[in-house]
């Protein structure tokens, strides 16, 4: 419940909500941005993690066509809030990741 009064304190304060809906406005023009980046594949390696219970699957076939190197992580019984609700798996893939970059 903790976690729950946290949150509710920190979207109550003033101007808390802007960022939040300033992500959703830009929409529209983040889609035309994506749509002309996405004419040049990413050089560098890329991972994506994503919960069963939320995004899954959809994020890796998202990423695939835009990347030439990537890792996808499905983290089980998992949602929206992979830090919060699995931060130990998250953490293990995100040192397995940048270890194996240095190699």
């Amino acid at each position: 419940m903790k976690t729950l009064e946290e949150y509710a304190r920190c979207l109550a304060a003033p101007g808390a909500l802007k960022g939040g809906i300033s992500y959703f406005r830009s929409h529209k023009i983040d889609a035309e941005h994506n749509r002309e980046n996405a004419k040049t594949k990413l050089l560098m390696p890329v991972l994506t993690v994503a919960g069963t219970a939320s995004f899954g699957a959809n994020l890796k076939g998202q990423i695939r066509p835009l990347v030439q190197r990537m890792r996808a992580v499905m983290v089980e019984n998992c949602g929206h809030y992979l830090a919060e609700e699995r931060s130990d798996r998250v953490i293990e893939e995100l040192l397995r990741f940048k270890t194996k970059q240095r190699r």
